[in-house]
């Protein structure tokens, strides 16, 4: 897999986050924006989407790699890239790295 990394304008961002909420709500996930894009209004890297578990019943299940976030994200039409340690600020999270239309989307998943 070869990322070009076009780069992300906030139009598109929103653009994406809208479908993505609208693809993962019906299945009790909800989505957020953070990072570069949304701060600088573009990014030449990436976008940073935040998922949540909306029912409060499922989250102490929600990053067991049994649960099937992920795979709703192939779903969705995201190709995982990697899986890593997201090292910003000494804020040490999970981040999962996909591809979406050449462009890199950062996932992180909230409990």
């Amino acid at each position: 897999m070869n990322i070009i990394n076009l780069p992300w304008t906030f139009i598109e961002m929103v653009e994406f986050a809208k479908q993505l909420e609208q693809f993962l709500s019906i299945r009790d996930y909800h989505v957020g924006i953070t990072g570069g894009c949304l701060y600088n209004g573009q990014s030449n890297k990436d976008i940073d989407i935040i998922i949540y578990n909306h029912r409060y019943d499922r989250i102490s299940s929600f990053y067991n790699k049994d649960t099937k976030i992920l795979k709703y994200l192939e779903e969705f039409g995201l190709e995982m890239i990697e899986e890593r340690n997201h090292e910003y600020n000494n804020d040490d999270k999970l981040v999962y790295q996909f591809e979406y239309n050449d462009r890199r989307v950062d996932i992180f998943l909230l409990n």
